[in-house]
């Protein structure tokens, strides 16, 4: 559902990307949450917090790499904003 306490992930930009991506969102000012990175297999390849609360940035740049720092595979990946008991997912596929 959309409304004020609801998190939005915009489209991926670019997308496809061979390098970094940018994603938007908005979110409840304040709100605590995360970004989580998925394979097309459903692995969390990375988990990105949001510092200083949702409500305090709009964007987060992915690098395209996984936990261990290693840029992961060309392939789609899907992008999974939560916060605050909700969540919005986005699909982004890298290039090499």
């Amino acid at each position: 559902g959309s409304g004020p306490h609801s998190v939005a992930l915009s489209a991926p930009r670019p997308n496809p990307s061979r390098a970094a991506v940018t994603l938007s969102f908005s979110a409840p000012p304040g709100a605590q949450g995360r970004l989580e990175i998925f394979d097309v297999r459903g692995r969390r390849v990375r988990t990105l917090p949001v510092a200083g609360g949702l409500g305090a940035s709009n964007q987060i740049v992915w690098d395209g790499r996984g936990e261990s720092g290693r840029a992961l595979p060309a392939g789609a990946y899907l992008c999974r904003l939560q916060a605050g008991g909700t969540s919005s997912t986005r699909r982004v596929t890298l290039l090499h």
